[in-house]
């Protein structure tokens, strides 16, 4: 189940991602609105909660949070 949930991740980060970059310029988000946006598909792929944290998940994998891939 874990390796699954890593590949859903790969796939996630490798065509989701750049379409929200993309349209970063587009729309008219928040940085948060964005980052929250991000931290679903974290909650969705590894089955957190909305209440719960998804930043150690994130820096536990070694992957970059929304704000440091955006900057």
């Amino acid at each position: 189940m874990y390796q699954l949930d890593l590949l859903r991740l790969h796939m996630s980060e490798s065509y989701c991602m750049p379409v929200l970059q993309y349209y970063l310029g587009a729309i008219t988000s928040s940085n948060s609105q964005l980052r929250e946006c991000w931290n679903m598909v974290y909650r969705r792929i590894f089955g957190f909660h909305r209440w719960e944290l998804v930043k150690l998940i994130i820096c536990g994998l070694g992957r970059l949070d929304f704000k440091h891939i955006y900057v």
